[in-house]
């Protein structure tokens, strides 16, 4: 291996923790993961870790769960040609050569791909104004906030304010709104000498309005949706994407969240009934969401905010939902240990080197396995063959390159488990989803809604039953491409009917009658219209 690889390569068997920080700081935000001899085991990127965080993984779980084993890559006699297609058509950014042994070798990136073309995009502009709220005290940053406001604190060679600036104006953004009431006029008078070309303009507080009380004074001067963030976060953020994600959803208020990781350099004693141990467990990690203090709202929220009274975000999401509106997380990857005022934003929801698609369409893999069976208990994860039921389908998704995502929809922890240990995300679907009743549809689109809101745009599902388990790939892959390539609605495997219909009977009051009318029931197999049943296997 080249050691101009060796930064984008991870081992098999490191953490998801571990996978964070390093990808941290890689610059091209993908690693390889490779073997003890430097086999290709397959691709990890962001976008891997926030799906394996929705799915509520372990961040101490193996980088084998999380990464996609089914990779897109070359071999070392490649045509250039076909990779850039290749690249073009799945959207991805750096194509791994391996040799004859499958051992990586090279890597090949976008910009050198396509070096001289002028393939390399510039980022995609943002046309809304961004509200920064830089009233505050800044009383955590005592003293130094005694001299200077806080968005003039220095970091590195600007201050704290043109640094969150210049994160947006590379989006083109050009109107600004700076609420202030601390020390404004010294930060007007920065501006004044600073000049800069963006249009800043002032919304002033006669006295602290709380974290967004100020807003209600832009409510005749915005329209549509628009960004808010607070003056002490720095975040390196996929803007757009973020912003697509608010937009095309239509929600009214998006909070942008952050993966925080919580070590405990001490074991937690375990307690119950006053004081009796039940356990010690030895340095525990804890991972929470937190509000990074960065939104986008639509305008129509601002009416929500009265007017001259201490109002704060929380108050806000409280009369937002009590109103109706749609509000929601967006959901990013933070290196664990960071703060939100200085952790990366590594947030992507387009063009994750993970999608391998089918003409461009993301498909998903959905195994619905509810734990309540009452004919066979834990049916879903018996043991067939020397494996768990549910396996065997989950394999059968591994194996097909068009899918990008597998979803294992259950309620049940030891499910969930196992599921989890094979490589699948799992969304724990509600209660009132998994009782006898339950048709497997409500419970596909209560998951269609939850992916919708995450910001997943693909359009082609493939449900796989765990009750099917000798279904090949090719079956699978063999749907797909019917769907897709033939522009079909909907598409599923039948088998030829055990009993056909026509020498079926129906009895009514003790007569019987044949159940197809007019059918002819002793009539030679031979003779009979050809008649099929669905067979699980695929949908």
């Amino acid at each position: 291996m080249k050691e101009e690889v060796r930064p984008f390569t991870i081992r098999t068997g490191t953490t998801v923790l571990e996978v964070m920080r390093q990808l941290e700081d890689t610059a091209q935000k993908i690693l390889f993961v490779v073997d003890d001899e430097e086999r290709l085991v397959g691709s990890l990127t962001d976008g891997d870790i926030r799906r394996w965080i929705l799915a509520e993984g372990d961040l101490r779980g193996s980088v084998e769960q999380v990464c996609n084993r089914g990779p897109y890559h070359v071999g070392r006699d490649y045509d250039l040609g076909h990779v850039r297609s290749a690249m073009l058509e799945k959207k991805i950014g750096c194509v791994p050569v391996v040799n004859g042994g499958h051992q990586l070798t090279a890597l090949l990136f976008w910009e050198d791909v396509f070096a001289g073309e002028g393939r390399v995009e510039p980022p995609k502009r943002l046309d809304l104004p961004v509200v920064i709220m830089a009233g505050g005290k800044g009383t955590r940053l005592d003293p130094f906030t005694r001299v200077l406001p806080k968005p003039l604190i220095p970091l590195g060679e600007k201050t704290v304010i043109e640094h969150i600036l210049d994160s947006f104006v590379r989006y083109g953004v050009s109107v600004f709104y700076l609420s202030v009431n601390e020390k404004s006029r010294i930060i007007k008078s920065f501006f004044e000498e600073l000049d800069p070309l963006s249009t800043i303009k002032y919304v002033e507080e006669d006295r602290p309005l709380g974290t967004v009380g100020s807003l209600r004074y832009l409510r005749d001067h915005l329209n549509g949706s628009f960004l808010v963030t607070n003056c002490d976060v720095i975040i390196d953020a996929d803007l757009p994407a973020l912003v697509d994600f608010h937009d095309s959803n239509c929600h009214d208020l998006t909070v942008v969240g952050s993966l925080k990781n919580y070590p405990i350099p001490y074991g937690i004693c375990e307690i119950v009934n006053g004081g009796v141990l039940t356990g010690i467990t030895e340095k525990p990690e804890y991972n929470f969401l937190v509000n990074t203090g960065m939104y986008v709202l639509q305008a129509e929220m601002l009416d929500l905010i009265p007017e001259n009274e201490v109002f704060h975000m929380t108050d806000l999401v409280g009369r937002a939902k009590e109103a109706g509106a749609k509000v929601v997380v967006f959901r990013s990857v933070t290196t664990p240990g960071s703060t939100p005022a200085s952790g990366r934003n590594t947030a992507r929801h387009s063009g994750d080197c993970r999608w391998t698609m089918i003409d461009g369409e993301r498909v998903i893999a959905v195994i619905p396995a509810r734990g309540g069976s009452k004919g066979v208990p834990h049916k879903n994860i018996s043991p067939l063959g020397g494996k768990p039921l549910i396996t065997w389908s989950i394999e059968v998704a591994q194996q097909v390159s068009f899918v990008d995502r597998i979803i294992v929809s259950t309620d049940d922890d030891a499910i969930a488990a196992v599921a989890r240990s094979n490589g699948a995300e799992v969304y724990r679907r509600p209660a009132h989803l998994a009782t006898d009743t339950t048709l497997v549809i409500d419970a596909i689109r209560d998951l269609i809604e939850t992916l919708a809101i995450e910001g997943e745009t693909g359009r082609v599902m493939v449900l796989l039953e765990p009750t099917c388990p000798f279904r090949s790939a090719g079956d699978v892959r063999a749907c797909i491409e019917e769907l897709v390539r033939r522009h079909r609605d909907s598409v599923a495997t039948f088998k030829e009917a055990d009993l056909n219909p026509h020498r079926a009977w129906t009895i009514v009051e003790g007569s019987p009658s044949v159940f197809v009318p007019g059918a002819n029931p002793w009539l030679p197999r031979q003779q009979l219209p050809a008649a099929y049943q669905l067979n699980g296997a695929v949908y």
